[in-house]
């Protein structure tokens, strides 16, 4: 490869990637454990910093840094509440309204309803 297209490759991770910086530094700083914390700084520290003019680096480094930078998105993925889609959550609440766990017009804390322990029994289908 030429010293063009492994300085384009770094300036593309770098711009892919800048975007996940912030979140990943906001789960650092909210991680309780200090396991997660490094591997947080794994992560922060394996994305590009800004390229510079005159990258001096080899393809297999670009496609390395290609590969720590899909890794951040994931990462944060996984760190996600677990949500129930639409439908589903939907079908919740109305069928918390029909009995009576949740009024009309009442304000949902926003939590995923299968996580909630106050769920009424299952009515008739």
């Amino acid at each position: 490869m030429s010293a063009d297209a492994v300085e384009d490759a770094y300036r593309l991770v770098h711009a892919s990637t800048q975007p996940w910086l912030r979140p990943a530094r906001s789960r650092h700083a909210a991680s309780g454990s200090k396991a997660d914390r490094a591997r947080w700084d794994a992560r922060i520290a394996g994305l590009p910093p800004p390229p510079s003019h005159g990258i001096r680096g080899t393809w297999s480094q670009a496609c390395l840094l290609t590969g720590l930078g899909r890794e951040t998105p994931r990462a944060l993925r996984e760190t996600l509440v677990p949500c129930l889609s639409v439908g589903p959550a939907a079908r919740e609440i109305q069928r918390r309204i029909q009995y009576g766990n949740l009024a009309p017009r009442i304000r949902i804390r926003r939590r995923a309803p299968e996580l909630d322990s106050s769920r009424a029994p299952e009515g008739p289908a």
